[in-house]
């Protein structure tokens, strides 16, 4: 009996991802840095394939796109407001009840900081990883971005004192940014 892939075409990276069992070092990735960071319990809450992106109740959300010989994927970290908002108080702080251009920004740092400790795991494994800067997104400009989305994704939910923040990654081109990569700007595709 021929086994018949979740994924097709450019989606194939995905099924790479799950194959390889690179998909663990990337949730382990995002509890550790999280966990770590805000001293809160952070638990992995599941993996999914879908069809389309989980959206609602984000507020704020950041993109990045992860490169390599053998593999380009672009991975979105979303946050509802009142989760965002603790998180930046427990790293910085600082009393915060909304996003604002002073912190939205947090956000891609999360995916940065998660960038330095998945690369190193998935250079043992042989992919080289080149990273662009992160695209943050909040309010109506994140719904704006996020409403064009075409593709299949892994979605990655994540549980904090019962609230819930998700990774969720795609294949390139799901999403239409201009990527920056160390001021070099890059299109999608």
């Amino acid at each position: 009996m021929t086994q018949t892939s979740k994924f097709a075409g450019q989606d194939q990276v995905l099924e790479l991802l799950l194959e390889k069992k690179l998909l663990q070092i990337i949730v382990a990735a995002f509890s550790e840095i999280v966990s770590g960071y805000t001293q809160l319990s952070v638990s992995a809450d599941g993996v999914v394939v879908a069809d389309q992106l989980v959206t609602s109740s984000l507020a704020v959300g950041a993109a990045i796109r992860l490169s390599s010989e053998q593999m380009s994927f672009e991975l979105f970290l979303g946050f509802p407001q009142d989760l965002f908002c603790l998180l930046y108080q427990k790293v910085f702080d600082v009393e915060t009840v909304e996003i604002s251009d002073q912190n939205h920004d947090f956000a891609g740092e999360i995916l940065n900081i998660a960038f330095g400790s998945i690369d190193p795991k998935f250079r043992e494994k042989g992919y080289r990883l080149n990273a662009s800067l992160p695209l943050v997104f909040s309010g109506s400009q994140l719904n704006q971005v996020l409403s064009q989305f075409s593709g299949r994704v892994i979605q990655l939910t994540y549980l904090i004192d019962g609230r819930k923040f998700m990774v969720q990654l795609y294949s390139v081109g799901s999403l239409d940014l201009t990527w920056n990569y160390d001021g070099k700007v890059r299109s999608a595709g």
